[in-house]
């Protein structure tokens, strides 16, 4: 049931309460207009019997006091059975509004707590599987993270590995060249410094004899 057939609903009670409620105030209206007929119906024939009483007041006294009690006994009655009537039918006409004020009642919400639980129902369902979405996706990210990190690891370890083997063998290389070249110039100094000591010798014969 969509809101609008909801309030058309209520508003078609409201307006049958109204009907109601307007016959009722009809009713009333009636009686009081019918009440208000006898008391001046009552109150003519009050006079008339006034005029008889004038006329024949020894003679009537008990046959007017009949009347005005069979009147008075007649319009109470009348009266009573009028406003129980009413009362009655004003009773059973509240009682069904109740009722049905109460059923509508009921039913708003018994379908307003069916909707909310078909809606936290949803929404447990959504966030449920949202967070597994999410723990599966997490869990996938840090797999993925940590074979990334496992295989930089590997490869860093491998060129680690691979520059520490190619400068040993640099290091190695330049220590033999190094090697090489003390040998070379220890081979070049015992052949300097004998042909220097006898260029020298030389130098000085040539000195001593010019």
């Amino acid at each position: 049931m969509t809101d609008s057939a909801r309030n058309e609903t209520i508003e078609e009670r409201l307006a049958r309460v109204e009907t109601k409620t307007d016959l009722l105030r009809q009713d009333l209206n009636e009686f009081k207009d019918e009440t208000r007929s006898g008391f001046n119906a009552v109150r003519a024939d009050m006079r008339e019997m006034e005029v008889r009483l004038c006329k024949r007041q020894d003679e009537a006294t008990a046959t007017l006091r009949t009347e005005l009690k069979d009147t008075a006994d007649s319009l109470r009655k009348e009266l009573k059975d009028t406003a129980d009537g009413l009362g009655n039918e004003l009773k059973n006409t509240t009682d069904g509004l109740r009722t049905e004020f109460q059923n509508t009642t009921d039913s708003l919400r018994t379908e307003f707590q069916n909707t909310a639980d078909s809606f936290r129902t949803e929404f447990q369902n959504t966030t449920g599987a949202l967070r597994t979405e999410f723990q599966n996706t997490t869990d996938g990210l840090r797999t993925e993270f940590q074979n990334a990190t496992d295989s930089l690891s590997k490869e860093l370890q491998n060129a680690t590995a691979s520059l520490k083997t190619e400068f040993q063998d640099a290091f190695g290389n330049l220590s033999v060249a190094v090697a090489e070249t003390r040998g070379y110039i220890r081979g070049l100094t015992l052949v300097v410094v004998p042909l220097s000591l006898a260029l020298l010798g030389l130098v000085v014969h040539l000195v001593l004899r010019g």
